[in-house]
């Protein structure tokens, strides 16, 4: 087994808030978005963890996974079958990491764009003081 990926640290800001077009800019896809999924904040709450699945990426069930909890997030959260029905099927045509549509495409952080045993990690956080710090460097 292959030494894990790491990555920046999910931002949640970065999602679109599910991707229901895969062309177009982040805007065109934030305005599709906005229209299927209107005032809905517990729809895009389930957006916004599934784009953060997709960004770290992992194996072909990873994404399997990840799919059927949005599916039963938006479920949970009042979408109409047929929203829930087309966004499964988009999803699953076009969210795999053959599309490398970036912000969309399965394994999108680092642009890295395939499926792998395990999903990447985050990138672990820096402190203000590092060991090169005169704050606690050892007195000479």
């Amino acid at each position: 087994m292959s030494e894990r990926r790491t990555l920046p640290k999910w931002n949640p800001e970065n999602s679109d808030g599910c991707s229901a077009l895969a062309l177009g800019s982040r805007r065109q896809r934030q305005r599709v978005n906005g229209w299927f999924f209107r005032k809905n904040d517990a729809a895009k709450a389930a957006c916004v963890v599934h784009d953060e699945a997709y960004y770290y990426g992992g194996s072909k069930r990873h994404r399997q996974d990840a799919d059927k909890a949005l599916a039963a997030g938006w479920k949970d959260a009042g979408v109409s079958i047929i929203v829930r029905g087309l966004g499964r099927a988009a999803i699953r045509a076009f969210g795999g990491p053959g599309a490398k549509t970036p912000d969309v495409s399965w394994a999108f952080g680092g642009e890295f764009f395939q499926y792998s045993d395990q999903p990447a990690i985050p990138e672990p956080e820096t402190s203000e003081l590092d060991a090169s710090s005169p704050l606690t460097s050892e007195p000479t």
